[in-house]
């Protein structure tokens, strides 16, 4: 989720379980940068046969063929999804908020290293 984001490309969900199906509300749903196939339950590994086919490849066809479309939702999907990309570049480049964030952990780390081994 993050590095399409974060190249700015709009995305076609398939959750599985655990937090992919929060993933897919905030892609499709909040941030409307994506599409959902439509899964609904989780699939549980635990016993292989019964894990059931929840995407048929017709309704992948049709989600891919959405997606792809000129105009409409599937524009407005680019654009946004463009937008927020161009929103993560920047936050990495120096400067930026991802940027100074990581720098004050690495400083609080060292620093913290330091105090550590002053007391060693």
């Amino acid at each position: 989720m993050l590095e399409a984001t974060a190249a700015g490309v709009p995305m076609i969900t398939w959750p599985i379980f655990a937090d992919h199906f929060c993933n897919e509300k905030l892609i499709v749903n909040v941030m409307k940068i994506g599409l959902t196939l439509g899964v609904e339950k989780p699939v549980f590994l635990e016993d292989p046969d019964e894990v059931k086919v929840q995407v048929k490849k017709d309704e992948i066809k049709r989600v891919i063929e959405k997606l792809m479309e000129q105009g409409g939702e599937a524009n407005e999907m680019r654009n946004r999804a463009k937008e927020l990309g161009e929103i993560a570049k920047k936050a990495v480049e120096e400067g930026g908020s991802s940027y100074v964030n990581v720098t004050s952990l690495v400083q609080d780390a060292m620093a913290e290293q330091a105090r550590l081994a002053g007391h060693g």
